[in-house]
């Protein structure tokens, strides 16, 4: 059972029925028994809505269900306020083990998927293909094979991964000795060797959350899945596409606040010359 993170800044429902794949049971703290015996699902959700005239995050607003008694599974649909096209489905079943409020989302229609960006598919490249196989396979509750998947994707893809991160190091100035241990981790051959150099040479801007996502993507693939249950490497594949997902975020945002800060510094630089 996963303890979902306590730093999270949406909402625990948030996070089950968006951003979690189905099967695994999550622990909810902001979920309370009503008097009459029920728990009540969110009213609204902030989900990727991809239809033509949104292609973002939406306020999709709940349109059935949202009531549950404990022990039953309910089907929740929410649809999209802007647009009115888009829509989500969850099958839930909510509980309670003493103080503690249990979930389960069991399915959900469309089928879970972290929602494609040109900043994630140029990370991604040709493996595009193989990380959305390894969706498939986490949203079936498939943990071995979501793991093999995700790996092949940040094995085959360890240069570009790289190649992003210095990237954004150069953008933020991080220095010659960063720049260059960094460089020296592009340049190793052997992977694992490879990411854990990089994860050390990580410049501060880079972290999320105060975590360096490049110790936690060597940590992840270091376990292997040599002895390991299923659902631990559903866990870790989880880790895997999160993390991928988050550098692809962190990098380009650096990279864009850097041009859009020279940009503005090249602007009243050159009006300061103007007024002299």
């Amino acid at each position: 059972m996963h303890e979902l993170p306590k730093n999270l800044k949406t909402s625990y429902w948030q996070e089950l029925l968006v951003f979690r794949p189905p099967f695994p049971a999550a622990a909810l703290r902001d979920a309370q028994l009503q008097p009459n015996g029920c728990f009540y699902l969110p009213g609204e959700l902030r989900i990727h809505c991809p239809s033509a005239g949104c292609q973002g995050l939406r306020v999709f607003e709940r349109t059935e269900g949202g009531i549950v008694r404990p022990g039953d599974m309910t089907l929740v649909t929410y649809r999209c306020r802007n647009c009115q096209i888009s829509g989500k489905v969850c099958a839930v079943s909510v509980g309670q083990i003493d103080d503690k409020v249990i979930a389960v989302k069991f399915g959900e229609l469309p089928e879970f998927a972290t929602p494609s960006t040109p900043r994630l598919d140029r990370l991604l490249g040709e493996a595009r293909h193989l990380f959305r196989k390894g969706q498939a396979c986490e949203s079936q509750g498939l943990g071995i094979g979501a793991f093999g998947y995700y790996r092949r994707v940040v094995e085959s893809q360890r240069d570009a991964i790289l190649d992003e991160t210095i990237k954004a190091a150069k953008a933020i100035e991080a220095g010659d000795e960063l720049l260059q241990r960094l460089d020296l981790a592009r340049n190793e051959r052997e992977f694992t060797r490879s990411i854990e150099m990089a994860a050390d040479a990580l410049p501060g801007a880079l972290l999320i959350a105060g975590q360096n996502p490049l110790k936690i993507l060597h940590g992840a693939l270091s376990e292997g899945l040599h002895d390991q249950p299923d659902e631990r490497c559903l866990e870790l594949a989880e880790s895997i596409r999160v993390v991928l997902v988050g550098l692809s975020q962190r990098t380009a945002e650096l990279v864009a606040d850097n041009a859009k800060l020279r940009q503005a510094l090249g602007k009243l630089n050159t009006r300061a010359q103007r007024n002299d």
